[in-house]
This record gives C-alpha cells, structure tokens and sequence, in this order.
C-alpha cells in the first residue's frame, strides 16, 4: 500500500465494535464458528469498564455472590476460570493481560486496537498501522515499521532520543563537558546515566561494545562515549583515550568489581580510576555527586 492514504482496506464476515466484555465474548462466539471476525477497540486494554482503566469487577448472574446459586455459563465464565487459575488475588493488569491473550490465540480473530505503548505494540501486534494527522503513514509488521529513525520523525522527537531497535527513550543529554567518567557494560551502566541526566551533569562512558545493552542510552546521553566495534579486540588507542577521559574529569563511577574475561580493557580502567583517587563509590553516590 502507497503511504500517505486514508484508508487501509480488509474484509470481514462479522465485524465488532467495541472491546467490552460483550464485545470480546460475541468476536470469539463468532470467530469459533468459522466467521473471519474484527474486533475494533479505541483504548490500549480491552474489558470497557471492566479494564484496569475503569475496575469494575464483573458483577455476572451472582450480582458478586448476592445469589451464589446463580452462575455466569459460556464464554464468560471460561475467561473468568482462566483469570481465576492466574490470578487469584485479582489484579487488573494481569486481567488485562488474560483478556489480551485470550483474543490473541484465537483464530479467525483479528483485533484492531489503539496501542499506546510502543514496546508492546512491538511485541504484540503481527501489523501496525500509523497514523500521521488524518492519514495512514505506514503499515506493515513490527520490523518494517520500526525501522531507523522512523518512529522519532513520526511523533517529532527533536528533544531527546528513541532508539528503534532496542525501545529505549531517552531524554535530552546534559549540556557541557564531561564531568564524570562512568565505567559500563552489561546493561549495568544506565542506572547512572539516568541518574545524572536527571541531575544535569554531563559525563563519559567506556569503553562499551556497540552490540552492549548500555550503547544506545550511551549514545544518547554521554558527552563523549569509548565505544568499540562489536566481538572485536579492544587495542591500547581506545583505552588510551579513555583514560584520558578519565584524567579531564572529576570523578568515576563504576557499579562493578568483577569483570568477565573478555572485557579486561575495563578491569584495567577501573584499576587506573582507583590509582586517581577518582572513584565514586555507588552507596555514596548521592553525596558525591552533590560536591562535584
């Protein structure tokens, strides 16, 4: 289909507006009888009132065990059995989540609905349609939509950052050189970006693997980052410069003590940073950071 439309088409023998309890109980009913049946919802959860959203528990024939010789029969009483083996003390979002899998495996079911987050829109949806103003932007599987850059030129995200590949979103970075040097890597080093963004202190990072779990919200926050290419041997330059890194600023910080074999280049950073004097100590982070 040709971007910029206003419609996307697609038939159907029966179509259900509206993701309420009713609802979803006359799409599955239709669906299990061979029908090719849409389910259409404009929220992020289904149930209506009965969603975390609004938490009205189903009240069903026993008016809440008013006539407790009276039960609920059919496929409402199936999905409130499987909520019931899943969650027994009632919590509305795992709810939401036995509805959602509950029309998800169904076949003959498609379900249409206004996904709000995108991770789970990633996760979930076999397509996504985007809408840009009034028109249809772009459709197609969850990997051809979230391509590079796309999802940021959509909403227009010119503060900050949103990095496809690994949903990460991450505000603006701290402005001005580098003030702290953060050791990182394995996904441990972006509790202290956060923390300092949010403080406003610019800082460096390294020496990080560009395949790393800390690389994107490094990119996006770090004054200046170490970074080396993906499975390949980390030379003297790169820790030469880090280390020079770590000379410009007034502190470091490193959340870890161990190191795994290939990724000694950081155990010798962190030995150079406690030679410094430099090290911040993550337990006394708060106070350290307030004196720089």
């Amino acid at each position: 289909m040709s971007e910029k439309k206003k419609v996307k088409n697609a038939e159907y023998d029966v179509v259900v507006i509206g993701g309420g309890m009713s609802g979803i109980c006359a799409a599955l009913a239709a669906a299990r009888h061979g029908a090719r049946t849409a389910l259409v919802h404009d929220r992020h959860v289904l149930g209506g009132n009965a969603s975390s959203e609004i938490r009205m528990h189903i009240c069903g024939a026993s008016e809440n065990l008013a006539k407790p010789d009276l039960e609920e029969s059919g496929i409402l009483h199936e999905i409130m059995l499987d909520n019931k083996s899943r969650n027994d003390y009632y919590n509305f979002s795992i709810w939401d989540m036995v509805l959602f899998s509950t029309v998800k495996r169904q076949k003959n079911l498609t379900v249409i609905m206004s996904l709000h987050e995108l991770d789970m829109a990633k996760r979930v949806s076999d397509h996504i349609l985007c809408i840009d103003g009034r028109y249809v932007d772009r459709y197609g599987t969850p990997e051809d939509v979230f391509t590079d850059q796309y999802v940021s030129g959509l909403f227009g995200i010119t503060a900050g950052s949103f990095d496809e590949t690994g949903e990460d979103l991450e505000l603006e970075k701290p402005d001005g050189r580098a003030r702290v040097f953060v050791i990182a890597g394995g996904g441990l080093g972006r509790k202290s970006f956060r923390s300092l963004q949010r403080k406003g202190i610019p800082f460096a990072t390294g020496i990080i693997y560009e395949n790393d779990l800390d690389y994107p919200a490094a990119k996006a926050l770090s004054a200046e980052i170490v970074s080396a290419r993906s499975f390949e041997p980390v030379d003297d330059a790169i820790i030469k410069k880090a280390k020079e890194l770590i000379d410009a600023c007034e502190g470091v910080i490193c959340d870890r003590t161990e190191f795994g074999t290939y990724e000694q280049f950081n155990s010798r950073l962190y030995e150079y940073a406690v030679s410094t004097g430099k090290i911040i100590k993550i337990p006394f982070l708060e106070e350290q950071l307030a004196q720089l």
